[in-house]
C-alpha cells in the first residue's frame, strides 16, 4: 500500500497545475492532487523500479493507453542553449535550469517511495521518468558521484 503523510503532500504540490516552482506538472484533467496519483496507483505495478543505496525506490509507471499525465521538465543539458541555463536553489541543492518554449508532454510518472515492512511511504511524486536526486553530503560517496555525474549532464527545464 502507498502511504502519502502530510508533509509529502505538501512537497508534491509542487508538481501540480498551479505551481510555479521550477519542474514537472501533472495535468488537472487526470491528476488533480497527489491523493488521486496515490488512488490510482494502489492497484497498479509499477513498470520500473530503481533502488538506491540508501533503501529509496523509485517506482515508475505509465499511464493506460499512453493517457498524456502531465509535463516532464529534465533534459540532456547537451540538449538546451547554453546561454539559457541560470543557476537555481532547489532543495539545498543548487541545479542549473533551462529556459524553453515548452515542455514535453509524458505519459510515464515516479513516485519516490520508502519502503516499511509491506507499504511503501512516498517521499514524492512526479511526471516524467526517474531521476537520479540531487547529490547530498549524506550519500554514500560512490552513489553521490553516480547523482553529480548525472546533474553535470541533465538541467531541470522552466517554460518562459
Amino acid at each position: 500500500m502507498y502511504i502519502l503523510s502530510d508533509k509529502s503532500r505538501e512537497h508534491a504540490l509542487r508538481h501540480f497545475e498551479g505551481s510555479d516552482m521550477v519542474g514537472s506538472l501533472f495535468y488537472g484533467a487526470l491528476f488533480l492532487t497527489p491523493d488521486s496519483v496515490v488512488e490510482y496507483i494502489q492497484s497498479r505495478t509499477p513498470n520500473h523500479v530503481f533502488t538506491q543505496p540508501d533503501g529509496i525506490e523509485s517506482h515508475v509507471f505509465a499511464s493506460e493507453d499512453g493517457v498524456l499525465v502531465g509535463t516532464t521538465a529534465l533534459a540532456l543539458r547537451s540538449s538546451v542553449a547554453a546561454e539559457s541555463i541560470r543557476k537555481e536553489e532547489r532543495g539545498g541543492f543548487q541545479v542549473d535550469v533551462a529556459s524553453v518554449d515548452s515542455l514535453d508532454a509524458t505519459s510515464q510518472f515516479c513516485v519516490v517511495v520508502r519502503r516499511r515492512n509491506t507499504d511503501f511511504e512516498i517521499v514524492t511524486l512526479f511526471p516524467g521518468d526517474y531521476a537520479l536526486p540531487f547529490p547530498t553530503k549524506a550519500q554514500q560517496p560512490d552513489f553521490r558521484k553516480q547523482c553529480e555525474t548525472f546533474w553535470m549532464e541533465h538541467v531541470l527545464l522552466r517554460k518562459k
